[in-house]
């Protein structure tokens, strides 16, 4: 299933980025939006556990290494806030 299937089907519409490289994270979210999806970003991980307490969103994406709460912090957060997210962790190094 390719990127605009997945996005036709209902099954992955909405999207969070969270990332403290705001290029990298408008360019991802462009990317995603060209192919259909619902993106919106965000630049710190506690504007991520703010943001998903007021929405709902099928995937997570969460930059690994952030100052403050780092990813793996914010997964587990959200885990205990018994966020259904798919959750995909990047790293850059």
């Amino acid at each position: 299933m390719n990127a605009e299937n997945l996005a036709d089907s209902g099954v992955c519409r909405r999207i969070l980025i969270v990332d403290d490289d705001q290029m990298g994270t408008e360019i991802r979210a462009a990317v995603l939006r060209f192919h259909g999806f619902s993106v919106e970003t965000v630049n710190s991980g506690q504007e991520a556990l703010s943001k998903t307490v007021q929405s709902n969103f099928d995937v997570i994406i969460l930059d690994f290494d952030m100052p403050g709460m780092n990813g793996l912090q914010v997964a587990e957060s959200l885990r205990e806030q018994r966020c259904r997210s798919i959750i995909v962790m990047l790293s850059a190094d």
